[in-house]
């Protein structure tokens, strides 16, 4: 039995024969890390700029609307931006380069909170 028990995972010697622990009580749990958090986090922020995206791709695509034509009023009382050429590939690119950098970002650091499970499953076999 003890030979058994030293095969398995340091933290489970306590744990009751077919029983899986909760992934946040486990030692080698991903969820302890805070470069997981910080990367979900990251894939979460991608939004906005997806937003961005599509909206330049809409207004590219369908193009320019009478509120991008006629400009608005300032404090003033001033017409400004009236006829000003209204640029929606800054949108389209700018929202796309954002997305594809922060969930790049996300990923990858989400792929780094996870080395410690990656490591115990290669080392002590998944038998979840």
């Amino acid at each position: 039995m003890a030979s058994k028990v030293a095969e398995r995972y340091p933290g489970e010697e306590h744990f009751v024969e077919g029983y899986v622990p909760q992934s946040m009580n486990a030692e080698y749990s991903s969820l302890h890390r805070s470069v997981t958090w910080i990367g979900m986090g990251c894939i979460l922020s991608s939004l906005p700029f997806w937003g961005t995206f599509v909206f330049g791709l809409a207004v590219t695509i369908f193009g320019t609307h009478t509120s991008h034509n006629q400009g608005y009023i300032d404090m003033q009382g001033q017409v400004v931006g009236a006829g000003a050429d209204f640029n929606s590939l800054w949108f389209l690119w700018g929202g796309l380069i954002g997305a594809l950098l922060m969930v790049t970002i996300g990923v990858l650091l989400i792929k780094k909170g996870r080395k410690n499970y990656k490591e115990y499953l290669r080392t002590y076999g998944g038998h979840h």
